[in-house]
Formats: structure tokens, sequence, C-alpha cells
């Protein structure tokens, strides 16, 4: 079998493309390093490129088994865990607002806060688990965006500190780097 129909039958198995590109390249990086092994032994180049993809398997059950190790999954405990805290915080907020009525009941507790309390909430769920779907990676790669969109935003301290959070190494700079940040934002 030839490198580039080995390579399209493996890639044509992967569904996710991001995933797609990281695995094909990796094979790649593997089918030409085991080939500059044998090259290195006094084989042929064809006869060791062709050697090489013989050892990476059949490319479908390959591809196959690599999709499945890198498709990626719904974090179900991540979301139960939000509902639960969202149902939570709302409980909480309205035991809050009933003891602070000035006329303690329910009916006025639902009224006038309980109501705008769940939707709220939920709104900011539904934010939540959609930006979950989104492909933020783009935020490590370009972390001037970030200051750019928190100076944009009227948080020019906050943009001067994301551009420092690059730099920032053990965990003890990052407790003290937080603690800066939260203290500029009282002031």
């Amino acid at each position: 079998m030839e490198y580039k129909e080995y390579m399209d039958t493996l890639g044509e198995q992967i569904q996710n493309a991001r995933a797609r590109r990281m695995v094909l390249g990796e094979i790649q990086g593997h089918i030409e390093e085991q080939c500059r092994a044998y090259e290195a032994q006094g084989m042929d180049p064809q006869k060791a490129m062709a050697e090489s993809i013989r050892q990476m398997g059949d490319p479908a059950q390959t591809g196959a088994e690599l999709d499945r190790i890198h498709r990626p999954r719904t974090p179900w405990g991540l979301i139960g865990l939000a509902l639960g805290l969202t149902a939570v915080g709302i409980i909480i907020q309205c035991l809050i607002f009933y003891g602070i009525a000035d006329s303690p009941s329910w009916t006025n507790v639902w009224l006038h806060h309980g109501r705008n309390t769940v939707v709220y909430n939920l709104v900011g769920l539904a934010v939540m688990l959609g930006i979950m779907h989104l492909d933020y990676s783009f935020v490590g790669r370009h972390p001037a965006g970030q200051a750019q969109i928190s100076a944009a935003h009227g948080a020019d301290a906050g943009a001067k500190r994301m551009i420092a959070l690059k730099s920032v190494g053990s965990a003890g700079e990052w407790r003290f780097l937080l603690r800066d940040f939260f203290a500029a934002g009282e002031k």
C-alpha cells in the first residue's frame, strides 16, 4: 500500500477534523521515523517506507481505533454538577430573598425575585453549555487577544495581568498574582 493511500484511508476513519489533523501528523512522524531507522540499517528507501507502512497495521482498523480514542466526549458529570449547583444557587437566593423581604411570603419572593433568579440562572447555564462546545483553543494561542478583549471592556489593569499570566510559573506565583488581580478590582 502506498503512503498517500494509507494516510487517506486512515484519515477517513477519524470523524473529528481537529483530531484527524493531529493524529495524521503523529502517524506521519512515526512512519518517517521508522523509515529513517530502516534506511540507517541499510534498507532500500522504498522498501523501508513500505515496511514502515505495513507495521502500522490495517489503516481502516487503526483509524477506527484512533477515532474511538480521540473522539470528543460530552462531560456529563460536569454538566450534572453545573445543573446541581445552579439549582442550589437558585434555592439559596430564594431563601435569602425570603429572609430579607419586608413581608416574607413565598408568593412575594417568587413574584419579585424568584422568576428573575430562575431566568438569569438558566440563561447563564445555557451560555455556559454553549461555550463548552466552542473551540476556545484560540485563546491559548493568542494571549494578546485576551488582553485586547479585557481592555475593550474597561479592565486595563486586568488586561495587563492577563499578559503576565503567560509568564507565571509556580503555584505560589499564581496565588499572589490572583490576590493582586482581585485586590486591584476592589480599588
